[in-house]
């Protein structure tokens, strides 16, 4: 089975490359019978090398312009959205699907054993619904192909907060479904990549926007 893995990434020096690296070593380390594809979209002005696909998305920044390069990119039937700070636990993936299959999800999310609003979840913790951060979590999240065709393309006036929010609105509107599966385990590392961009305006002109979007 193959995997498309949709990794945005600022290559702004060999630390972020490092940690981009150990994000796709820890993914394809994951699991024994997955081939996971890196299709890494990079936004900063230089193009590394990393294993897969390399695509480079010039200035401004804008996080839906780069995911929606990668969506464009994608052809197996369920992707993966991931931070590039995001650590991932054996089997995460397959319990996943497993999740994904008995309670009829169309999109997916992880526990994060680090992030303070899944502190109370355990491996037997299974959510399902649209609430941003506490069960949809924007750092990873899992797609079939209904959800794949449903959000692409992704509205570029959302250049980066707020681009969650979106994205469970478009998808609970078409009535999919998602949820939060506990026993699938990662750690979003929380490197801070943000600093990289001006998140403070780039935040504000979307959140204007979208609270006029669904005023």
């Amino acid at each position: 089975m193959r995997v498309d893995t949709i990794v945005l990434t600022n290559t702004a020096n060999q630390d972020y490359y490092d940690m981009t690296s150990r994000c796709i070593k820890s993914l394809q380390e994951s699991e024994d019978t997955v081939e996971f594809r890196p299709i890494v979209v990079e936004s900063g002005g230089n193009l590394w090398s990393y294993p897969g696909v390399t695509l480079q998305v010039p200035p401004p920044f804008n996080y839906n312009k780069s995911l929606n390069a990668g969506l464009n990119a994608c052809t197996s039937d369920f992707v993966i959205v991931s931070n590039n700070d995001v650590m991932y636990s054996a089997k995460w993936f397959s319990e996943i699907l497993n999740g994904m299959e008995k309670y009829k999800l169309n999109t997916a999310s992880p526990r994060c054993t680090l992030f303070r609003l899944h502190a109370g979840y355990d491996d037997t913790t299974v959510l399902i619904g649209w609430q941003v951060s506490s069960v949809f979590t924007g750092f990873c999240l899992v797609l079939d192909k209904l959800a794949q065709a449903s959000l692409y393309p992704l509205d570029l006036n959302l250049h980066f907060a707020y681009q969650d929010n979106d994205m469970a609105n478009i998808l609970s509107s078409k009535g999919l479904r998602h949820g939060l599966i506990g026993s699938a385990k990662i750690q979003h590392l929380c490197a801070q990549s943000h600093k990289l961009v001006d998140a403070q305006h780039l935040n504000r002109i979307s959140q204007i926007y979208y609270e006029e979007k669904y005023k």
